[in-house]
């Protein structure tokens, strides 16, 4: 039995639960204010790349900044851009690619009507 001043009691319980939201992360602290958006000026993107003694290091790359009317603005650093952060092109994120074939709408019309009538 669903109504919509039930999903407003539930939105608003989201809204104040959200609000209330503390807790140290990997980005930093982990906030929100009375609107459930979070309270964050910039987030540092970090790489790990290797440093001169072949060891692994969180490196800076780029920050991005939520703007006051719901945007972002991302940027590299200087010196930084694709090409540097993937050099051997973005990696495969293990999603299969699939070439899908599109056949004209005649032709979809002529093998409709011919199976319809079995030829």
């Amino acid at each position: 039995n669903f109504t919509y001043s039930k999903a407003a009691v539930i939105s608003s319980h989201i809204k104040n639960l959200v609000a209330v939201t503390n807790f140290s992360g990997v980005t930093g602290q982990v906030n929100f204010n009375t609107n459930g958006i979070r309270n964050i000026n910039t987030l540092r993107i970090y790489q790990y790349r290797k440093d001169i003694n072949g060891t692994l290091k969180p490196f800076e790359i780029a920050l991005l900044q939520p703007l006051k009317n719901g945007s972002v603005t991302f940027r590299y650093h200087q010196g930084i851009n694709d090409s540097t952060v993937w050099p051997y092109g973005v990696p495969h994120d293990g999603v299969p690619i699939e070439k899908t074939v599109t056949v004209h709408v005649s032709m979809t019309v002529i093998f409709s009507a011919a199976s319809a009538i079995g030829i």
